[in-house]
């Protein structure tokens, strides 16, 4: 009978080591690193570009059309426009996207205000590009 209890507990024993050199030996492993998150394509993000460039009170894109933007205001509202360049469209095509862009780049580095805000047109953009969530019923 004691005999049976020694048994047992080194069975217990064993088995409870084994479970421990198990997990230890699977957590000390290399994980493989998660794939990269969709994010920027440059140094800002679209909803970045968007909001500061485009929507919010006193963006960047209504400064400059007003002739009230600073040096600076249309130095960064140019940046916004060459890191959108670098993003790729899921909806329509790549050089349309590239084009529009590319206009409102250069609309933006020059004096033409009437070319700017055509240029600087949400619509023309966002119907051929954007993705809208599907409408609620």
């Amino acid at each position: 009978m004691l005999m049976k209890k020694h048994v047992t507990f080194l069975v217990c024993l064993a088995t409870s080591l084994m479970i421990t050199w198990v997990g230890f030996a699977d957590s000390t492993k290399q994980k493989e690193p998660a794939p990269p998150k969709p994010g920027p394509a440059g140094k800002y993000s679209i909803k970045e570009i968007m909001q500061k460039g485009f929507k919010t009170d006193g963006n960047l894109k209504e400064l400059i059309i007003d002739g009230k933007a600073t040096t600076t205001q249309k130095d960064q509202f140019i940046d916004y426009a060459e890191n959108l360049a670098k993003y790729k469209v899921r909806k329509g095509e790549q050089a349309d996207f590239e084009m529009l862009v590319a206009d409102l780049v250069t609309a933006a580095k020059s004096k033409d205000l009437k070319g700017f805000e055509k240029a600087a047109s949400c619509k023309a953009c966002h119907k051929a590009h954007k993705i809208y969530p599907p409408k609620k019923k």
